[in-house]
């Protein structure tokens, strides 16, 4: 199958390490590059692929729009728009949300941006649906090689791993010491958008907290196929293990 990309990005020289990536993925594919949103919403349907920078998509918002992206979300839903994969710099987890919540299909930081990430991002894009098939279970990861790859932390071993989510004990590079990341993985399903949303709300709730009481969050990003916190780390356990033996008066 011979894939037409769209790219909706104003900077030259990125647009061509974009379509570098993808000629590398698939060296038949065809792809071409729009400035705006008006013009890419006008050729869309010759494309089975588009991958568009955040801030041209927002600069294209119509006016009058009451929540951001919402008019993404509907051009996506009537095809009007194809697969959508979101870059952007700078980029935060409010912004990904934002995109993930509207559509796209994965949403990517430019100065994190690699060959491997993009090539997953661009598979997974094009990835039939199976309609038929039961949703997947969650992956719950349990061996050291199932640890998540995430620039700048270095995962040593996992702690624990629920129904939502694993959590693993990780070197953080810039800061200097041992971090705890809680990764939630992303699955098939309809209850996807709403546990991601439970997930940013758990860290922003945790973030605007200013209490000893409640560990320190230092970080949440989104990488393709899961979204991460990472959080302080306290050497000496969790208070339900704590609690099982006798606890001194100074704890």
């Amino acid at each position: 199958m011979t894939f037409r990309i769209l790219l909706l990005e104003p900077n030259r020289q990125f647009a061509s390490l974009i379509a570098q990536h993808i000629k590398t993925v698939w060296r038949e594919a065809t792809v071409e590059r729009c400035k705006d949103l008006k013009a890419a919403v006008r050729v869309a349907a010759n494309y089975s692929l588009l991958v568009a920078d955040y801030d041209t998509l927002v600069d294209g918002q119509p006016p009058g729009s009451t929540r951001q992206l919402d008019w993404l979300s509907a051009l996506l839903k009537t095809n009007e728009l194809p697969t959508t994969i979101v870059v952007a710099e700078p980029s935060d987890e409010f912004k990904a949300v934002a995109c993930i919540k509207a559509g796209a299909s994965d949403f990517l930081a430019k100065r994190r941006l690699t060959h491997p990430i993009f090539r997953e991002s661009l598979i997974e894009a094009v990835r039939p649906p199976v309609d038929a098939a039961p949703p997947a279970p969650p992956k719950i990861l349990r061996r050291a090689d199932d640890c998540p790859t995430i620039e700048g932390y270095n995962v040593t071993r996992a702690l624990g791993a629920g129904a939502m989510a694993s959590v693993f004990l990780a070197d953080s590079e810039e800061l200097g010491e041992q971090v705890v990341l809680k990764v939630m993985w992303r699955r098939q399903g309809r209850d996807q958008e709403e546990l991601f949303a439970r997930f940013e709300r758990e860290y922003e709730l945790i973030a605007k907290s200013n209490t000893k009481e409640i560990v320190d969050i230092f970080d949440f990003g989104v990488e393709p196929g899961f979204a991460y916190i990472t959080m302080e780390y306290f050497p000496c356990g969790d208070l339900r293990t704590r609690m099982r033996n006798p606890v001194s008066t100074e704890d």
